[in-house]
């Protein structure tokens, strides 16, 4: 088998033997030795000079005559330098496409580093940005998008859910900012325009607000000519006006709620507007006796809060987030049920859970539970006296403290309902006494 390296130590052997052979001829064998190493050390030595002298060019071309290893090396340097031009021009291919693609894109895309430098920046992004394409390369990008939401979301570095923005040269734009993380170190930031979007949702709240305002005067006044003709019915027309009056009062609540939702959702963009310490004990401890009230001491309640761990937030939001996920368990359990409230902490996020051995809820209903008027059971949650608004409400409520409403459940198993908020809004530790709501 042919054997470069064997070939090498051969042609080695064979002039230091030479020269030993001459050397004995000289009459000094050990001279001989010595010279032969030395002409072979010398041999070598050059060979690899000239074979580095090559290797340390940066097109690898007409490669040292020789032969043996440094001939072999030689043709892999050639092949690797190749392979690895063949790589690059592939790679190139697939950035400029990449890079063809973003610059038609209509959403801005910002390519970022760990450092949150700008690397490339598409047209879109100059467009809606006002950013210069070779001026704000390699800049860090807070200092180009100068939000203060914009940065806290940057330092969260939870990048799971989209925040909203207006364009730094037009405030009239509404951008809806998200990074992505790909790669080891690198992000994607993509701003999309959503003025359309967003000027049609107002219209939507505007539209539930103005309406459910103009309602309310003349339910106030149906449902107070009901109540002074309850006093003055005979008893056959009495269940009617009963009814009626419960009707109306039913509508009252949902227009109530409808207000309340319109509102969080038109605070969604100054969301820590009103944020101030509260005390979760106290908080929870005042809804779950108003729970205990309605249950009328058919449930039993097990509650474990944590008095170390409070929150910023919004007091009045939090109160009714609570109360209708407490109350909701009393209204949608039977009699002798358990209802659990823990509030703690897991994994550096704080954490309500409200937990029933009730009925349970399907699976192909967990999903549609935060929509809008959605019920697992018409007929039994409009007996209760549900909007079908309250887990929107809470839902909104929890978003607008930077959280997420988890609903776990199944049927004939009970539910769980977990109220998690972020790390940046847990206090531990007191804060001051809580005013107590009407």
């Amino acid at each position: 088998m042919h054997n470069p390296w064997f070939n090498e130590f051969t042609r080695t052997l064979l002039l230091i033997f030479t020269c030993w052979l001459a050397g004995m001829l000289l009459g000094s064998s050990s001279l001989g030795i010595a010279a032969g190493t030395l002409a072979a050390l010398i041999k070598l030595y050059y060979r690899v000079f000239t074979f580095y002298q090559w290797f340390m060019r940066d097109h690898l071309d007409n490669p040292p005559q020789d032969s043996g290893a440094i001939e072999n090396l030689s043709y892999r340097g050639l092949y690797l330098q190749n392979r690895f031009n063949k790589q690059k021009k592939n790679m190139e291919r697939i950035i400029k496409r990449f890079q063809e693609s973003a610059r038609a894109m209509p959403d801005a895309v910002i390519v970022l580093n760990q450092r949150n430098e700008t690397q490339w920046i598409n047209k879109a992004a100059c467009r809606l940005m006002g950013l210069k394409r070779k001026k704000d390369l390699n800049q860090t990008i807070s200092n180009l998008i100068r939000y203060p939401e914009f940065a806290r979301y940057l330092a969260r570095n939870d990048f799971k859910y989209p925040i909203q923005l207006p364009s730094p040269i037009n405030k009239k734009t509404r951008l809806q900012a998200q990074i992505v993380p790909y790669g080891r170190d690198s992000r994607l930031l993509i701003f999309r325009d959503i003025t359309q979007v967003h000027n049609l949702e107002k219209m939507r709240r505007d539209l539930i607000a103005n309406a459910s305002h103009e309602l309310r005067t003349p339910l106030t006044v149906i449902t107070g000519y009901l109540e002074t003709l309850q006093e003055m019915v005979t008893n056959e027309t009495k269940d009617a006006i009963n009814t009626m009056l419960k009707q109306a009062r039913r509508m009252e609540s949902i227009i109530n709620d409808s207000l309340l939702l319109a509102r969080l959702e038109s605070l969604q963009n100054h969301k820590e507007h009103g944020r101030k310490p509260v005390v979760i004990k106290e908080l929870v401890d005042m809804i779950c006796e108003d729970a205990k009230a309605v249950s009328n001491g058919l449930h039993t309640f097990d509650v474990s809060i944590n008095p170390h761990i409070n929150l910023l937030g919004n007091e009045g939001e939090l109160h009714s987030a609570f109360t209708n996920l407490i109350q909701n368990a009393v209204r949608h359990t039977p009699a002798a049920s358990n209802i659990k409230i823990a509030w703690t902490t897991r994994k550096n996020k704080a954490e309500l859970t409200v937990e029933d051995d009730g009925p349970g809820i399907p699976a192909q209903h967990l999903s549609r539970l935060i929509e809008r008027f959605y019920r697992v059971d018409t007929g039994r949650s409009r007996e209760q006296g549900g909007t079908g608004l309250g887990l929107t409400i809470v839902d909104q409520i929890i978003r607008h403290h930077d959280g997420q409403l988890h609903i776990e459940s199944q049927a004939g198993k009970g539910s769980r309902f977990i109220c998690e908020f972020p790390a940046h809004l847990i206090l531990n530790q007191a804060a001051p006494k809580l005013k107590i709501i009407g």
